[in-house]
């Protein structure tokens, strides 16, 4: 058996989520990271809401799979850093779906330092919609993390989602 394979039992829920809660915690806590509460993104879920489904679900899919889960853990928290309510027309320029992961990077960097793997992960989240290709694995595993809890959000089921206001 390969030795890099970690067997699932290895981890409890509890170790993943406190693992999960030290990375985000200082992003989580920032005053511009907050005010995505503000707007919403898919129904009734603000993009704070959102960011914080997809990273758990991105950062624990990517330890079962031995990827950089800290780097997704925290682009996951990045990647919908847009800070307006694209619903409403006019206060943006451009669609929403080929803009967004560009702003969201230019807020990201104003506050965060990023490394080259949370660039790319933030930046092609929304490909095709966004021309430029996912470069690492990490980048391709958020976009379909986005996705799934995105459909999950649209239809209110909110089973999957974790409570992490008390421990933030």
């Amino acid at each position: 058996m390969n030795k890099n394979i970690r067997r699932r039992s290895s981890h409890s829920k509890e170790s993943y989520r406190e693992g999960f809660i030290d990375i985000i915690r200082p992003v989580y806590n920032n005053r511009h990271i907050q005010e995505m509460r503000l707007y919403p993104n898919h129904r009734d879920t603000s993009c704070l809401e959102h960011s914080l489904n997809v990273s758990y679900t991105a950062y624990r899919i990517g330890k079962a799979l031995n990827l950089d889960a800290k780097s997704l853990a925290r682009a996951s928290m990045f990647h919908d850093f847009y800070l307006y309510d694209w619903h409403i027309k006019g206060n943006r320029k451009g669609l929403h779906g080929m803009m967004h992961a560009a702003e969201a990077y230019n807020n990201t960097i104003k506050y965060f330092e990023v490394n080259e793997k949370e660039k790319d992960m933030i930046l092609t989240h929304m490909w095709p919609l966004n021309p430029k290709l996912p470069k690492y694995i990490e980048s391709i595993l958020l976009m379909c993390v986005d996705r799934y809890c995105t459909v999950l959000e649209l239809l209110k089921i909110k089973s999957y989602r974790n409570d992490f206001s008390k421990d933030l």
